[in-house]
C-alpha cells in the first residue's frame, strides 16, 4: 500500500470486530470491506485484503483480512483522537472488485418443486 496517508480530520471512524480483534479504520474503508465481503459470500469465494488501521499507539498499521462466505464480522461507529487512515487506491480496488462480482440482489431460495421453501423442503432434524 503505497498511498496510505493520514486524513485531514480527527473524530469518527469505524470499528471492525474481526476474529476476536477490534480494528479501527476509516468509515469509507470499513464500508468498502463490508460490501466486498457480501459480494464474495454471494459467490461463495474468498479473498485476502490488507487495510490500514489505527494501531494501539495511534500510528497507522496494516492488517490482513481473509474475507469469504464464512467471514463473520461487525462494523460499528467509533470516535478516535488519532488521524483517520486513508487509502484511495485501496478504496478504488475494493470498489472495482465488488463491481466485478455484479450487483448485490436478494435471491429467494427454491424448494424441490421449484417454488419457495416450505417445511417439506427442510431436512429432518
Amino acid at each position: 500500500m503505497n498511498s496510505v496517508g493520514f486524513g485531514s480530520t480527527v473524530g469518527w471512524v469505524k470499528w471492525i470486530d474481526y476474529a476476536g480483534t477490534r480494528l479501527q479504520t476509516s468509515d469509507a474503508i470499513a464500508d468498502a470491506v463490508l460490501l466486498y465481503a457480501v459480494a464474495l459470500a454471494r459467490h461463495s469465494i474468498a479473498d485476502e485484503v490488507r487495510i490500514p488501521v489505527i494501531g494501539a499507539n495511534g500510528e497507522i498499521e496494516e492488517f490482513g483480512l481473509l474475507l469469504g462466505p464464512a467471514s463473520q464480522f461487525i462494523v460499528e461507529p467509533a470516535v478516535t483522537s488519532a488521524h483517520e487512515p486513508e487509502d484511495p487506491a485501496l478504496l478504488e480496488l475494493l470498489t472495482q472488485r465488488t463491481r466485478a462480482l455484479g450487483p448485490i440482489r436478494p435471491v429467494a431460495e427454491t424448494g424441490a418443486t421449484g417454488g419457495p421453501l416450505d417445511d417439506y423442503d427442510l431436512p429432518a432434524g
